[in-house]
């Protein structure tokens, strides 16, 4: 494997790429003087630079037979040079009926055991020492697989950032029905049940090493308001780098690409490699925007009005619970998901569809009433909303109309098996929760 980058990183990598099924990807990473072990073969195959096409074509059907869902905790030995690693790990999978495929041979799966064949180690850089024939003796492959369990049961310790707003709240109480470790950090910290609550200020460094004690996970919520979160932010991650935090989920939004205004940069970030485990959270614009604290929903339950300057726009609106339901998987999955995840809704709704669902639902009248930029800004600036912020969301509103947000995905139901809420179900479900005469409050 080539030695122009940092070695544990493109091991990292081409894990990342194996994980992806990414067969093809893994083996362009070899130079011409890669070997090659297969623990499972026990004739130790090995393949030497003239046939990296019999690399691929053997490992090609592994993920067609073996679902593997990670690797548990690599460990990567000290180098014995500057272009050398050894590594070793612990694999978690899936065996199919057909059998495994490991090194041009089939063997039966277990009847018995249907999770964790250990991957054994495996040395692919130039100058690392050979390893034996069978680099994983069966007695170690147990005390791997035993490992891999302990590791899958080992809940995580997890800092929630914003743990009382909307999407925290909520992954604070996923997270504690799943048995974790919690520290709930607010600026107005408040006990939850199985959570301590901190308090925790994005503008008061002083209160970041309480926030990190202990936890090796983080699910981050940016300053609201600020239209320049990066600054307060980055001290913040690289501190959290250095205290031994592995993996962070950040909330972001549809409307704000890597490397964008706003969180985009902090999104930037992590996209470079901040951390080997992360991912980005973008939804569209929440459901409870109409149904909460939001000016929205004050706007509703006080003139029965929506006002906007999205025009004729769409947006695939969602539900926070299943946000939250995004980002718990995120944050708890054995592997991380290393990209960004845009949420939406089942369906794209303009607000005059918004507007419509909640008369029905209400028995009272609700109208969209459609405003220009200047117009929303102001609104929004008089609502209590910094300026400069307001004209960024006034200015997202302009996007909306221009058909920035419409358009629905499937990750909702790609990550947690299940599909989203509608917003005819959330708004039921709101409306039931306060009475049907009255609109909801929360």
């Amino acid at each position: 494997m080539s030695a122009a980058r940092c070695p544990e990183r493109l091991f990292r990598h081409g894990s990342r790429l194996l994980l992806g099924e990414g067969i093809g990807g893994w083996v362009a990473l070899c130079d011409g003087d890669a070997l090659f072990a297969f623990p499972f073969d026990p004739q130790g195959l090995s393949l030497g630079a003239a046939r990296l096409g019999a690399v691929a074509a053997c490992a090609r059907g592994y993920p067609d037979s073996v679902g593997l869902q990670g690797i548990l905790r690599p460990e990567v030995h000290a180098p014995t040079g500057p272009a050398t690693i050894v590594a070793e790990g612990c694999g978690v999978a899936d065996w199919s009926p057909r059998g495994v495929r490991t090194g041009c041979r089939t063997s039966p799966p277990s009847p018995s055991k249907p999770a964790a064949p250990p991957l054994g180690r495996t040395v692919g850089i130039p100058g690392a020492p050979w390893m034996p024939r069978n680099p994983c003796p069966p007695r170690e492959r147990e005390r791997g697989a035993e490992k891999a369990e302990k590791t899958v049961t080992n809940h995580p310790s997890v800092l929630v950032t914003g743990a009382t707003g909307t999407t925290g709240s909520r992954v604070v109480g996923r997270l504690v029905a799943l048995g974790h470790d919690i520290t709930s950090a607010a600026r107005r910290p408040a006990d939850a049940a199985g959570a301590r609550g901190i308090r925790f200020d994005w503008h008061d460094a002083r209160t970041f090493s309480a926030a990190l004690g202990g936890v090796d996970r983080a699910y981050l919520v940016p300053p609201v308001g600020d239209p320049g979160p990066v600054a307060v932010m980055r001290p913040f991650l690289e501190q959290a780098r250095a205290a031994g935090v592995r993996r962070v989920v950040l909330l972001s939004s549809s409307a704000v690409p890597v490397g964008g205004p706003g969180v985009g940069q902090v999104h930037a970030l992590l996209a470079d490699g901040l951390f080997e485990e992360w991912a980005v959270l973008r939804p569209s614009w929440f459901m409870q925007n109409f149904t909460g604290r939001h000016v929205h929903a004050e706007s509703v339950r006080e003139e029965g009005v929506v006002s906007s300057a999205t025009g004729d726009g769409k947006v695939g609106f969602v539900d926070a619970d299943d946000i939250a339901a995004v980002a718990v998987r995120a944050l708890t999955d054995p592997v991380a998901p290393n990209t960004d995840l845009v949420i939406t809704g089942p369906e794209a709704l303009s607000y005059q569809d918004v507007a419509a669902v909640m008369a029905r639902i209400s028995g009272r009248p609700v109208e969209h009433r459609r405003l220009t930029y200047e117009q929303m800004r102001d609104r929004l600036t008089v609502a209590g909303i910094p300026g400069e912020f307001a004209a960024m969301l006034a200015g997202l509103d302009r996007s909306i109309a221009e058909g920035a947000e419409n358009r629905v995905t499937g990750t909702v139901e790609r990550v947690t098996g299940r599909p989203p809420r509608t917003f005819r179900a959330h708004v039921e479900r709101a409306f039931a929760e306060c009475g049907r005469g009255a609109a909801p409050k929360a």
